[in-house]
């Protein structure tokens, strides 16, 4: 039951989210755009270096969700590379469809956005999950399923 409760949930979201992919519309970034998010992305890798976490899942509010009582519209798993660096792997939407692709960006990508505020939530998977969460983002084949 839990089960199928979930599928609903994530069924209702992924409507939600193509229902809002219609607006393509793309503000130009302006230099004090760039260095806040700039800003914002050393802040958050400041926060997750804090962390002895490998993986952890990042929320933003790239839409405006309230009209259906959300706050977040958008989530990423962000790694930890070897090199200290995070990566987020996480899909959008192409604008105006129903199609999506798995991207893989730094921290400031996945903030360049424009978002709706800069409100960001980092969520800590247990260990097993995190182990887990590593296993699939490592493998190229699976993450291609």
């Amino acid at each position: 039951m839990k089960r199928f409760a979930f599928a609903l949930w994530l069924s209702a979201i992924s409507l939600n989210a193509y229902a809002d992919s219609a607006n393509c519309h793309q503000k130009a970034n302006t230099p004090e755009s760039i260095a806040a998010t700039m800003d914002q992305a050393l802040q958050l890798k400041q926060q997750l270096n804090s962390q002895p976490d490998p993986v952890v899942i990042l929320v933003r509010q790239g839409q405006d969700m309230s009209s259906r009582h959300l706050t977040w519209s958008h989530a990423g798993y962000a790694m930890r590379q070897p090199n200290g660096d995070w990566r987020v792997y996480h899909n959008l939407n192409t604008c105006g469809t129903a199609e999506s692709a798995l991207y893989i960006q730094g921290l400031y990508e996945f903030l360049a956005d424009d978002l709706v505020n800069q409100s960001i939530a980092v969520l800590r998977p247990r260990s097993d999950i995190a182990t887990a969460l590593q296993t699939l983002l490592h493998s190229a084949i699976k993450l291609n399923l």
